[in-house]
């Protein structure tokens, strides 16, 4: 809990995209691992043909998110949505 910084980094090449979010917070207990939310993470990734890894120890907390670019996310139109 309470990170005092937050890095977003985002990393692209032929084969798909990597997004990795990361705190200095006092991460969390495994345990919490289980939530309901973390697993909604997980299947909403998995949904779109993504991998979501979350790895916490006291020193923070990161979560990479790797999404190839063949993955079910629908292209968006000129026109908007």
């Amino acid at each position: 809990g309470r990170p005092s910084h937050l890095t977003v980094a985002a990393w692209g090449n032929d084969e798909g995209v990597l997004l990795a979010v990361t705190d200095d917070g006092s991460g969390f207990a495994k345990e919490v691992q289980a939530g309901r939310g973390l697993a909604s993470m997980r299947a909403r990734a998995a949904d779109i043909g993504a991998r979501i890894d979350i790895e916490s120890t006291p020193a923070g907390t990161e979560v990479r998110l790797q999404l190839p670019l063949s993955s079910g996310i629908p292209e968006r139109t000129a026109g908007g949505a």
